[in-house]
């Protein structure tokens, strides 16, 4: 994944967390406000700690509420992954756009680099859960085969937004390199969760990325 570079300094990792529409039904934005608490309690504890009452606790409600959204544990867990995913491929969308639009003129190679960067930090966010409720939940897939089938879907649409991007950029073989920079990008995840005293800053992950792109 060749291309040339350009002297556009790095963008800066956005730490805005994305408002709810004004347009948003309530009903769905609490339901939306109860998910997000099953993945801080599930990124902070575990998958065994989630219970119906401690994720009222957690989103300051009933637990009333959480037994009218979601009947059981399995659910709830179920459509909380389903939700992180969906944040994050919209995430993931959102940075396939800024690359294409960068593709048509210079500095494509940086905006992809900028892209992977941002998709790490962005996955560790404490406020969704992140990186860590990810990594939990895949780990309970043995015990609920719904998820093993929501993440292999979740899977093949980032690897195919990175395929395309693979090709544009000249790749010999979209389909590893798509597989190689997922891989790369949870592996960096999973080093700055087991290692939170030693955490790069952002510019020396930038440079890594960096590396593994410009060598695809």
């Amino acid at each position: 994944m060749k291309a040339a570079r350009s002297s556009r300094p790095p963008r800066a990792a956005s730490r805005t967390r994305a408002a709810a529409p004004a347009h948003q039904p309530r009903g769905v934005r609490r339901r939306e406000e109860l998910l997000e608490a099953v993945l801080r309690v599930v990124a902070r504890s575990g998958v065994a700690a989630v219970t119906h009452r401690a994720v009222a606790r957690e989103a300051g409600t009933s637990h009333r509420l959480t037994v009218y959204y979601f009947r059981t544990k399995e659910q709830m867990l179920l459509e909380a992954f389903r939700f992180l995913a969906e944040r994050s491929l919209a995430r993931t969308e959102l940075a396939a756009r800024e690359v294409s639009a960068a593709r048509q003129r210079e500095g494509a190679m940086d905006a992809a680099i900028d892209a992977v960067t941002d998709a790490v930090l962005g996955g560790l966010r404490a406020e969704t859960g992140g990186a860590a409720a990810e990594f939990s939940l895949v780990l309970e897939i043995a015990r609920q085969p719904a998820l093993a089938r929501d993440y292999a879907a979740w899977q093949e649409r980032v690897e195919a937004i990175l395929r395309e991007h693979a090709q544009a950029f000249g790749s010999d073989d979209p389909d590893a390199d798509a597989r190689l920079i997922v891989a790369a990008l949870r592996g960096f995840q999973l080093e700055y969760l087991a290692r939170p005293g030693r955490r790069l800053p952002r510019a020396a992950l930038r440079a890594l990325v960096g590396r593994l792109l410009t060598r695809l």
